[in-house]
């Protein structure tokens, strides 16, 4: 899916969660979304990330808004669906989408690898992968596409006890990821965070109404402090 469809339904999905700095990090991706996020009081040119040239400063930015996100204690492990943080490259993340029937393009200056799929509800749709100076995988952005209520939570689910298995209990939890729950009402949101001093993970499931419920994963490496 592309063209005006697609990039509404990308700024609903971000409109609804934009709670947190890589929230907004991920609605700039969008043309659409920098108007917005110049009325939320983003860059004079309405996106953050719009100004920096170079990969070293887009990192340097990066960094900046994962500073918020760091927990007390180092990640156990860094899954992020098959990939490697801090160590996967643009390749590996095209080789990975092309193995799920996607299409990749650079964007962001080369940073980054955005990824779409034309494929069934609750599979991965849409890819946005970012990667430091050294061109190493340090974050990526999935969208599933929309579906039923009750394979959403049940992809939630899934997704829920996989990150259990690797890194223990969440930092943060909210609302239900049932299908009576995301089916009630549109908007309904069940989430689950975690945050660790070098990486954080964040899961949710989100009602748009009559397009279904959107699962979207974000899978990022935090860098160490510098300095004092």
């Amino acid at each position: 899916m592309s063209g005006p469809g697609r990039r509404h339904r990308l700024v609903l999905v971000g409109a609804a969660i934009v709670v947190t700095p890589i929230a907004l990090l991920g609605l700039a991706h969008t043309a659409v979304g920098r108007p917005l996020l110049a009325r939320l009081g983003g860059a004079s040119a309405g996106c953050p990330i719009g100004a920096p040239v170079t990969p070293t400063q887009l990192e340097a930015q990066r960094a900046a808004a994962m500073a918020p996100l760091r927990g007390p204690a180092a990640a156990p492990s860094r899954p992020a669906l098959g990939l490697a943080i801090d160590e996967a490259t643009p390749a590996d993340v095209r080789a990975w989408a092309a193995a799920r029937g996607m299409t990749c393009e650079q964007a962001l200056k080369e940073s980054a690898v955005r990824c779409e799929g034309d494929v069934a509800g609750g599979a991965i749709r849409d890819v946005y992968a970012r990667f430091d100076e050294r061109e190493r995988l340090v974050a990526i952005d999935v969208f599933r596409a929309a579906t039923t209520g009750p394979l959403a939570a049940a992809r939630f689910d899934e997704r829920r006890s996989s990150l259990a298995r690797d890194l223990g209990p969440p930092s943060d939890a909210s609302g239900e990821a049932t299908a009576a729950y995301l089916e009630a009402g549109p908007l309904r949101r069940a989430a689950i965070a975690y945050r660790f001093s070098d990486f954080a993970a964040d899961v949710s499931a989100v009602n748009h109404a009559s397009s279904g419920v959107v699962l979207r994963e974000q899978y990022r490496s935090i860098p160490k402090r510098t300095g004092g």
